[in-house]
């Protein structure tokens, strides 16, 4: 009876995967035009450009960071992280600092709809000393009239790096 079982088990556990994952393509390629506003995230911190961080979102999106309140969302979402990320910054002595976000280790793209995870590695000086660290970023996107955007991302902090 148990040989019998276990096989049945099996082939239906894997009918049910089959089913479930039917028209959804796992594994894609990343197309850059998609990850344009992720980019663009990028570069603009990089520069200290508020205008380009604010461009690469959609009007009111879902921000979720390491510092208080950790959660933002809205029209006003994108400024009040900025408000919320300088006082962090001014609280741990940050003078400067760059932030890398890797190719996606995932990335799916269903119709309007993207998400994605990319490694990142963020690098900044304190008055003290300099601080690397790994971390994630998840993402998801909108396309929109005026192409893609972020409607929402979070950042987890990883391990510190030497």
């Amino acid at each position: 009876m148990k040989s019998i079982i276990t096989p049945a088990i099996v082939a239906a556990g894997l009918a049910f995967t089959l089913a479930v994952s039917a028209g959804q393509t796992f594994a894609q390629t990343p197309d850059p035009v998609v990850l344009a506003p992720v980019t663009q995230l990028a570069d603009a911190f990089n520069k200290n450009d508020a205008a380009g961080i604010m461009a690469a979102h959609v009007p009111a999106p879902v921000i979720l960071d390491e510092f208080a309140p950790y959660s933002w969302s809205g029209p006003t979402a994108v400024m009040d992280w900025g408000a919320g990320f300088a006082k962090y910054a001014a609280g741990i002595g940050m003078v400067g600092g760059t932030v890398q976000i890797n190719p996606p280790s995932v990335f799916e793209v269903n119709g309007d709809h993207a998400y994605v995870v990319s490694p990142s590695v963020i690098t900044f000086v304190t008055k003290d000393k300099p601080i690397k660290n790994a971390g994630t970023f998840s993402f998801a996107l909108l396309k929109t009239p005026g192409g893609w955007r972020i409607q929402s991302w979070a950042y987890a902090r990883g391990a510190a790096l030497p």
